[in-house]
């Protein structure tokens, strides 16, 4: 998903709108109550980097909690946020417009170990997309996400890295995102 699926917005409950304002640091968002499923690797990170987070084994229990005000808010994936507040839809929360918090979170496709040639084959498609630059105009012209996407607006947002490799920047950030803008018209 060309680095983006670590692309994350939060969903809070409106009872910590302000602590989500324009000039709130990482370490403001870090202090408040984050909610995640059980064992995702984006649990993991965020522990590591010292964010308050909670666990839950319920996929469904991020946003009924958080709306109950059990938990503060839930970082989601800029492809899904916007399909999943509308299934989850309450009027205790709102989708945070002024931060976008990033980290490496990778996609990862196993075949068998005698199945080479199917390997090869995924590889070879993914290259392809690549080096034609037509991937990330399939991922953000694939109908869910060309609906959701622009209502984000993620070129104005804060941009929040947490990546101890050092591998994403700031200008490779917004460089991905205009590519993504761009596409997307």
């Amino acid at each position: 998903m060309a680095g983006m699926l670590g692309y994350r917005v939060a969903v809070y409950n409106k009872t910590v709108k302000k602590q989500f304002s324009k000039t709130a640091s990482i370490n403001d968002l870090k202090k408040l109550i984050l909610v995640q499923g059980f064992d995702w690797p984006d649990t993991i990170i965020l522990k590591q980097h010292r964010f308050n987070v909670h666990e839950t084994n319920w996929y469904e229990h991020l946003y009924t909690d958080t709306a109950k005000g059990l938990y503060d808010y839930i970082l989601r994936g800029i492809f899904e946020v916007n399909s999943e507040l509308n299934n989850y839809q309450s009027p205790n929360l709102a989708m945070d417009k002024n931060h976008l918090i990033v980290y490496p979170l990778n996609i990862y496709y196993f075949v068998a170990k005698d199945n080479t040639a199917l390997a090869e084959r995924i590889e070879y498609g993914l290259n392809k997309l690549n080096k034609n630059n037509n991937y990330i105009s399939l991922l953000v012209n694939f109908p869910p996400h060309k609906n959701s996407l622009p209502l984000l607006d993620l070129t104005e947002r804060k941009i929040h890295i947490i990546d101890d490799t050092k591998r994403i920047s700031k200008e490779s950030i917004s460089a991905m995102l205009e590519q993504v803008k761009r596409a997307s018209h």
